[in-house]
């Protein structure tokens, strides 16, 4: 008789024979895009429709772009004021 061990050895074969190109077809491209250039931000102005633009103090950001156009912008400010947590829903 075909013992219990050559049996469950055979399926889990057979079973990552099956899976086998799923998995291959996950993987990440093998040619990562180079880096086009990144810029770091030198100076920020925000404004609202029909008001004069005013300088954001502290700005930090950089932006990024890759040789397929894909772009990365990251913007935010230095010493930011932490927000303050809202209140815990005790129910």
């Amino acid at each position: 008789m075909i013992s219990t061990r050559v049996v469950v050895v055979a399926f889990c074969t057979l079973l990552a024979a099956q899976l086998s190109p799923v998995v291959t077809a996950q993987r990440a491209p093998a040619a990562m895009q180079p880096i086009v250039g990144t810029w770091q931000l030198s100076g920020l102005e925000r404004g609202a429709p029909g008001q004069a633009l005013a300088r954001v103090p502290n700005p930090v950001g950089m932006l990024i772009q890759a040789a397929n156009g894909y772009v990365l912008e990251i913007v935010s400010q230095a010493a930011r004021v932490p927000r303050r947590s809202m209140p815990r829903n005790s129910s």
